[in-house]
């Protein structure tokens, strides 16, 4: 089965984690679309902890939890589970 999107699903996502309409790019891996994007070590830790559908990249791997001990970086990536089937 495909995974869609339409625009509106897109621009919802973009405007409740307030992200710029250039501040992002979309990933498929495995049957999953993320949107993926950059922001404050801060946002990055609150986004995870407040989100069952957001990971963060730490040392190029996708954590979908903070691990113990993590110093929060100035920025850092995460990603958004966007669609699915």
């Amino acid at each position: 089965m495909p995974v869609t999107i339409d625009h509106k699903e897109l621009q919802d996502a973009l405007d409740e984690f307030n992200i710029g309409n250039t501040d992002y790019y979309l990933s498929f891996h495995t049957n999953v679309l993320y949107l993926v994007w950059c922001t404050t070590g801060a946002n990055a830790v609150r986004h995870v902890h407040s989100n069952g559908c957001i990971d963060i990249e730490i040392k190029g791997v996708w954590h979908d939890e903070v691990p113990e001990g993590y110093i929060i970086p100035t920025y850092a990536c995460v990603r958004y589970v966007l669609a699915t089937n």
